[in-house]
This record gives C-alpha cells, sequence and structure tokens, in this order.
C-alpha cells in the first residue's frame, strides 16, 4: 500500500541514486519534495513555489472579496478587518517555516500593496489625483 505516509526524503545532496528505505515490512520511497499542510517541502530548501502558489491563493482570496473591497458604504476600517481576516491569513499560512530571500520578500510586500490600494483608494485633491504617503 502506497501513501503519504510510506515517503521520505533526504537533504544529502551528495546523494547519486537515492534508494527506497526497508524497516520490517515496509518500505519507504525516497522523495526529493512532498506537500505538507499546504506547503511544498523541497530537499533543497528553497521556499520560491511555495510563496507563489500562496500569493496565487491569496489573489483568489483578494478577487473573492473585490466587491466587498470596492463597496463605498462599507468603511475602511471594516474593509481591513476583512484584509486582515480573510486575505492575508491565506497568504502567511505556514509563514513560519518560510526563509525569505529579498525577491520573495518584495514579492509578497507587492501583493500586501496590491490589496491595501483597493482599500484606501487614490488621493483626490482639488480633483487631481495624487500619491499617497505614509504621513
Amino acid at each position: 500500500m502506497k501513501g503519504k505516509l510510506n515517503m521520505f526524503m533526504t537533504a544529502d545532496g551528495n546523494m547519486r541514486k537515492p534508494h527506497n528505505l526497508r524497516i520490517g515490512n515496509k518500505e519507504f520511497e525516497v522523495v526529493s519534495e512532498f506537500k505538507n499542510l499546504g506547503n511544498i517541502i523541497e530537499n533543497n530548501n528553497r521556499n520560491d513555489r511555495c510563496i507563489k502558489e500562496r500569493i496565487q491563493t491569496g489573489n483568489k482570496a483578494y478577487y473573492a472579496n473585490l466587491q466587498m473591497l470596492k463597496n463605498k458604504i462599507i468603511s475602511r476600517r471594516s474593509k481591513l478587518q476583512i484584509h486582515k481576516t480573510l486575505i492575508r491569513p491565506v497568504v502567511t499560512y505556514g509563514a513560519e517555516t518560510w526563509t525569505l530571500t529579498a525577491a520573495e520578500e518584495n514579492a509578497l510586500r507587492r501583493f500586501e500593496r496590491k490589496v491595501l490600494r483597493k482599500i484606501y483608494g487614490p488621493v483626490v485633491d482639488k480633483g487631481e489625483r495624487g500619491i499617497r504617503y505614509n504621513n
């Protein structure tokens, strides 16, 4: 019977051809990657595929809630609460195990800014659009 629990992963990059492990009457298959709790874990300790997948999943959550974020009746405070409870947790699920590169960190920040731009909207001063600053 081949199932998810009959696999193991090695992080040894010097192994030329990994072979299956046999303990008693159980045989464990060698894998180079597996999915655990929604995160892709690879033997080369890279997170780029996992983070890209998380951002894609966050985009799905973002577009599922886009009508609420565009709604002019809902306050900004409520929209921020929607973002913090429905969108951000989808993206950051499993983030405790990530080791981020600068590019991955920037990709996560770009996604966050996209959502916040939709919530806060443009700055309109005397009929002209401007740039929103942090002050």
